[in-house]
C-alpha cells in the first residue's frame, strides 16, 4: 500500500474554510471514486493547514491516478484556491510498511 499526502497551507481563514468545504463536498470523494483509494482529511495542529491522507492499493494504482485522473481534478481544484492562489500544496508519497 502507498500513502499519498497532500498538505494544504492556507493564506487566511476565509480560504481555509471555503477550500476545506470543497475538499469535503467534492474533491476527496471524487479522487477516491476514480482511483479506488481511501482518504482522511486532518487539520494540522499549530498551522493554518490541513492534510488529505490517501491510501492507494499499490504504487501502480497511484501512478495510474496521477497519469489519468489527477490533471483534470487538479485543474478543477485550482478554481477553488483563489486568484492569485491562496492555497499552497505540498505532496508526499511513501510505502506503508505495516498497516495495523
Amino acid at each position: 500500500m502507498i500513502a499519498y499526502t497532500v498538505h494544504c497551507a492556507f493564506a487566511d481563514a476565509d480560504i481555509q474554510a471555503s477550500f476545506t468545504r470543497y475538499l469535503f463536498a467534492e474533491h476527496v470523494a471524487e479522487v477516491c471514486a476514480v482511483s479506488g483509494a481511501t482518504a482522511t482529511i486532518v487539520t494540522v495542529d499549530g498551522e493554518r493547514a490541513c492534510e488529505v491522507r490517501y491510501v492507494f492499493k499499490s504504487r501502480e494504482a497511484l501512478e495510474a491516478y496521477l497519469r489519468d485522473e489527477a490533471p483534470r481534478l487538479r485543474e478543477h481544484a485550482e478554481r477553488h484556491m483563489g486568484t492569485p492562489s491562496r492555497v499552497t500544496l505540498t505532496r508526499r508519497t511513501g510505502e506503508i510498511l505495516h498497516p495495523l
